[in-house]
Order: C-alpha cells, then structure tokens, then sequence
C-alpha cells in the first residue's frame, strides 16, 4: 500500500513534469487558481499519476475542477485504498 507520503511526491513531481514553470505550492494550493493547471493538463497530470499508483482517476473522483493539492492527495489516496478491497 502506498503512503501518504509517497502519494504527495508522485504528485509533486507529476505537477513539476506537466507544468514545469509551476510556482512553489502546498497542499492548500489550487490547481488551477493557483498553478494554472488547465483541463488537458489535469488530464495529464492523472496519467502520470495512474501510471505511478495504479490508481484509475477521472475528473469526477474531485470535488471540483480547481482542486487543492490536498484534496488531490485524499483523492488518489482513496481510489488506492477503494480499488484494494
């Protein structure tokens, strides 16, 4: 099972991989607000996490289309966990 730690770094450096001009962010950043993130790049992005975790991701595992780096986290952490059972 991966960690929450683990999860955060894939994250991070897909964010870094598809934007590379990405500004410094947190968990509290949004995706879109805040780095500039479109929807194809957000596509992009669950690509690389998919191919990273395992984890299958569409748009409507998040609450919204401008997420926080946070809730993607929670997110991929969840469709880990769900897809385990």
């Amino acid at each position: 099972m991966l960690t929450n730690k683990v999860i955060r770094t894939y994250v991070r450096e897909a964010i870094k991989e598809v934007e590379s001009d990405v500004p410094d962010f947190d968990d509290n950043s949004h995706v879109e607000s805040d780095l500039g993130l479109d929807s194809l790049d957000r596509l992009d992005l669950h690509s690389k996490i998919e191919i990273n975790t395992g984890a299958v991701l569409k748009d409507t595992d998040f609450p919204t289309p401008d997420y926080t780096i946070g809730e993607y986290i929670a997110a991929v952490t969840n469709k880990i966990n769900s897809q385990i059972k």
